[in-house]
């Protein structure tokens, strides 16, 4: 019979100083737990970081495509501009030319009017942010039609008499039931 070359001592030495983990059997597992978890943690950040990365990538090339579709547009609108000088016509004769009914350009009449950001943009733009002469001619515009608007409601008025004290006794009576919704609903 032979005897084996390690004793069970010798092979319990061999085998601790071989592997990495020690301790009793419930500390290894907890030991190969932690070490999974740890790993897991790492992986999970690694994605994370990866995540954000390409979505920083998706929002930098969705702004630089935004940017340059509006370069493109203000490059196209910059172009129309100087065809119509290159032509001998000014962007007012183009505005006239839309906004005139006679030459039955409503769609494009309607496209300034149907999107009120737009259209408030741009009268802002005229009121406020022009040169003094422009702002000035655009007051003096809007004073004129404003003045105009009156003056209707005014001869609207006038014309019905409702206020003209010799059809109307002037009474009690006359001075408790005016109302200014009922003129307002005359005009």
């Amino acid at each position: 019979m032979t005897t084996p070359f390690f004793d069970s001592d010798d092979l319990q030495l061999i085998a601790a100083a071989s592997s990495p983990v020690k301790g009793s059997h419930k500390q290894r597992i907890a030991m190969r737990q932690a070490k999974g978890q740890r790993k897991r943690t790492e992986a999970l950040a690694v994605n994370a970081a990866k995540e954000e990365a390409a979505r920083l990538d998706a929002e930098h090339l969705e702004e630089e495509q935004s940017a340059q579709k509006v370069a493109k547009k203000y490059s196209f609108f910059d172009e129309i501009l100087l065809g119509l000088r290159q032509r001998g016509y000014s962007f007012s004769e183009l505005l006239c030319y839309v906004s005139d009914p006679a030459f039955k350009q409503g769609q494009a009449r309607w496209e300034i009017f149907c999107d009120h950001l737009s259209f408030a943009c741009i009268l802002n733009l005229w009121a406020h942010k022009s040169s003094l002469t422009s702002r000035e001619r655009v007051r003096s515009w809007a004073v004129d039609f404003v003045a105009s608007l009156v003056k209707q409601e005014v001869c609207s008025v006038t014309n019905s008499g409702m206020l003209q004290a010799h059809h109307q006794t002037m009474n009690a009576s006359f001075i408790l039931s005016f109302s200014l919704s009922s003129l307002q609903a005359c005009l």
